[in-house]
This record gives structure tokens, sequence and C-alpha cells, in this order.
């Protein structure tokens, strides 16, 4: 782990501040738990909360069964799309599915592998060499892999953090310098680094979070969700729950 990240880690002064911040955010805002059919006409599925979904495809991208891998996928990009619309999805997904490589499940084992020893950064290196898998879509694969220690690092996070110049650690960014073009996060080395510092962050601050309510049910994506609708919130694009 980086040395700032002990040091923030030994002095959790710098998480206090945002605790309440974080645990009002997190249920202001609620992902899509819509699944695919990888099969034509593409039926979909919408699981009762995200806790099924998440599940879902994990036990998919787990399985050591290649149909089902190539399932999870084919879910997994069409979920990090369904925001634009159904049809878009399904092309996107259809995309990916058709350039997988004829060793994509040695591919996802040797990601598991990277995750397993808590190598994220290498994780979503590997994941992003998929023909059609970006950035953002490739930290989908990483999270819906290990959500309790990775989370999804996409624009609206990255604009945030670049906005608000986000200095957790009091001297350090964590995160600084997200690069971005077109909107979108850049596969830069720089960024990918940047990967393993904030699952680590994620991390860190979920536990400081179940230390503090005494609850054990906070995981680094459930800290990264709290950060996507206080990102959301900035720019009053949020839906506020009812």
């Amino acid at each position: 782990m980086y040395a700032q990240l002990v040091h923030f880690l030994n002095t959790e002064q710098y998480i206090a501040p945002m605790l309440d911040q974080i645990v009002n955010a997190r249920p202001l805002y609620h992902y899509n738990a819509i699944t695919v059919d990888i099969r034509p006409p593409h039926h979909t599925l919408d699981h009762d909360n995200e806790n099924i979904h998440i599940n879902f495809i994990n036990s998919l991208l787990s399985s050591n069964d290649p149909n089902s891998i190539q399932k999870g996928i084919f879910c997994t990009v069409y979920w990090a799309f369904i925001n634009r619309n159904h049809g878009n999805a399904i092309q996107r997904s259809n995309e990916v599915n058709q350039n997988l490589p004829n060793n994509f499940q040695n591919i996802i084992n040797d990601i598991k592998r990277h995750i397993v020893q808590e190598d994220y950064s290498q994780a979503l290196q590997i994941t992003i060499q998929l023909n059609g898998i970006g950035y953002s879509t490739g930290t989908k694969i990483v999270t819906f892999l290990n959500p309790n220690n990775c989370g999804v690092l996409d624009s609206v996070i990255a604009n945030k953090v670049n906005l608000e110049n986000l200095n957790f650690d009091g001297n350090n960014n964590l995160f600084t310098g997200i690069g971005m073009a077109n909107g979108y996060i850049t596969n830069s080395n720089n960024n990918i680094e940047l990967y393993q510092r904030y699952c680590s962050w994620l991390s860190i601050t979920s536990h400081f979070v179940n230390k503090q309510l005494r609850v054990n049910n906070w995981r680094a994506i459930d800290i990264e969700r709290a950060l996507y609708a206080i990102a959301l919130d900035a720019n009053n694009q949020l839906p506020m729950a009812a």
C-alpha cells in the first residue's frame, strides 16, 4: 500500500469530516440493476435491488464456465451503457462479444489472480486490453469481481475529483491529475496506477465507516456510490430519493 495511504489510515481525522456526507449520500442514488440475455432478442431482467444485481454479475464472471463468463462480460458492458438507451447498450455489448479473443477465459482468470493479489491496477490493465473495453467499463468488470475492495471510476467521479482537488490526506491529493480526453478517462499509465490508490482509499474509508457506525455492511462499492451521488448532487443532477 502506498505510504500516503498508510499515513491516511493512521490519521483517520482526514476521513472523519466526510463521514456524514458519505453516509447521507449513499442512499440518494441507485444504479440500474438490469441484466440482459446475451441471445437475441436480448430480454432484460430488472433485479429487485443492487445487491442481487452485483451478486448475479459476480457469479457469472467468477464462474469456471466460459459461457457464464462471456455472459458476465456482455451484461457488464450492457450495464455500463444502459443509461443511454437499450439499443445503444446492446450494440456496444455485441461489439465487445464479437471481438472477444478465443482465450478470453484465461484473460479473466488472469484478472482474478491479480485481484486476489490486491494488484487492482494490473487487473485493470489486463481488462482494458479486451477490444471495446475502455477505462470506465474496465473498472466495472474489476468491481463486479471484487465489490468489497474495488469501485467504478468514471467521468462523473473523475470530474468531481479534478474539480475539487480532493486532498483527502491533508497534504497530497491521492487522485490528482486524472487524465481526461473528450469527456472520458484515458488509458494512460498514470490513470492505471491511480486506480490502485483509488481502490485503497475506497476500502480504507469503508472500514472507517463500519467502525464509526458499528456495522459491517459498507464495502468499497458503497463508498464509490456515495462519491458518485455527491458528484451528481454538486451538478444538480441527482434524483433525490423519496
